[in-house]
């Protein structure tokens, strides 16, 4: 006969391996539904006239700062000048903007920004004259916005560059640019280097390949150091197909790109670019799908990143309910505020009466990813051994064998 505190004891045991079989069946048979594609963005994070190109980041306590271009037209606009906005609570409602850089009778575009510290954020953009020449720049401030620093040119050598992407810091405390120019008359992306906190930069040349003209792209340092980047394709007539490139030293040398079946399938001969990050672990790319339309995300197994799981990508969001294009759009960017989520920012310009010139954010939900063999057996393992020493006291160690057999059958 059981004592009173033993058939406690079997009670509170029983529910706890109840609790264990649910959550096992939800984490082992659960699979993501994707829901009905959203054609209404979450937030509008500023109205204006021809906003465009929006990057977005975090600062360790998890302030969200968003910059983007404020011009007239989608090509050179003489006002374009560079703009940034603030939010302390996920990007549901944001600070009015400020314009931080407007240099007179100069287009500063694609401006994108990476949070060093708290108060200390550093910002590359391409500044273009009216002849159409570019330049590669870099402006930061340590005060918060409060203030900036005059800019610096990240190469001044090159007769024209461009950038698309924020910098990033790498694990050894260099900083990284992602840009592209002409080297000896060739269309190339090209890597900045930064041993000073992005005060003077140096360059190497990331190699074309045949059927690429490395173009806008964006880049990731993984787990084990290793650099990935996703390059866009400027040559003429390609088929939208992104490529990824490796560095293996810190981004001194890279590999020769190789083609990925991730896509912009447009037909457009300007595609889009698209941004590689990790989250949870995972590698994972958001991208035009195609251009002018919706915006996927898409993750990859495959450890030469070359084959994504485009079957299963997010479809995170179309412009129109109907599917059809818009004007002018893309070049999405997103950023981790916690757990699953992102908030993706991305630019809508619809130029007629009733027409839309936004700075946009979509929430999204990644996918909890799925728990290895090894890692449920040993998840499993720990809490029955922590179940079975209470259950010398409780219950006698004959009751938890039983109850754990009927749990794994």
């Amino acid at each position: 006969m059981r004592t009173e505190k033993q058939r406690r004891g079997l009670y509170v045991l029983h529910n706890i391996l109840r609790m264990m079989e649910v959550t096992l069946f939800i984490a082992v048979r659960t699979v993501s539904v994707q829901a009905e594609i959203k054609s209404t963005p979450d937030v509008v994070i500023y109205s204006g006239t021809y906003p465009a190109w929006p990057w977005i980041a975090a600062t360790p306590s998890g302030k969200l700062l968003c910059v983007w271009r404020e011009g007239t037209v989608h090509g050179y606009s003489p006002t374009g000048r560079m703009m940034l906005s603030t939010s302390i609570d996920q990007g549901q409602t944001w600070a009015t903007p400020i314009t931080f850089q407007n240099a007179p009778n100069v287009d500063e575009r694609s401006a994108a920004i990476l949070p060093l510290s708290e108060t200390e954020w550093i910002v590359s953009y391409f500044a273009t004259d009216a002849d159409g020449i570019s330049r590669t720049m870099v402006t930061r401030t340590t005060d918060a916005g409060a203030s900036w620093f005059a800019p610096v040119v990240v190469n001044p050598h090159l007769f024209s560059s461009a950038s698309w992407a924020a910098p990033i810091r790498l694990s050894n405390g260099n900083l990284l640019l992602p840009y592209y120019g002409a080297v000896d008359n060739t269309i190339q992306s090209l890597a900045a280097l930064s041993q000073d906190g992005g005060c003077s930069w140096t360059t190497v040349v990331v190699p074309n390949t045949s059927g690429l003209v490395g173009n806008e792209w964006s880049v990731m340092e993984l787990p084990n150091h290793t650099l990935a980047a996703l390059i866009r394709n400027g040559a003429s007539g390609n088929d939208g197909s992104l490529y990824i490139t490796k560095s293996f030293d810190m981004g001194r040398t890279w590999s020769i790109p190789e083609k990925t079946n991730l896509r912009d399938s447009s037909g457009s001969e300007w595609k889009s670019p698209a941004q590689i990050f990790l989250h949870e672990g995972k590698v994972w790319a958001s991208y035009d799908d195609p251009r002018w339309v919706a915006v996927s995300l898409a993750t990859t197994t495959d450890p030469n990143l070359k084959i994504w799981d485009i079957d299963n990508r997010i479809r995170a969001y179309q412009y129109n309910a109907d599917g059809s294009r818009v004007y002018d759009a893309g070049y999405a960017c997103s950023v981790s505020i916690g757990g699953n989520k992102r908030l993706i920012v991305d630019y809508i310009n619809i130029p007629s009466s009733n027409g839309r010139h936004e700075i946009v954010g979509y929430y999204v939900t990644l996918p909890v990813p799925e728990p290895s063999s090894l890692t449920m057996g040993t998840a499993i393992g720990l809490a029955l051994g922590r179940l079975y020493l209470r259950s010398k006291e409780l219950v006698g160690p004959g009751c938890l064998l039983r109850l754990s057999k009927r749990l794994l059958h």
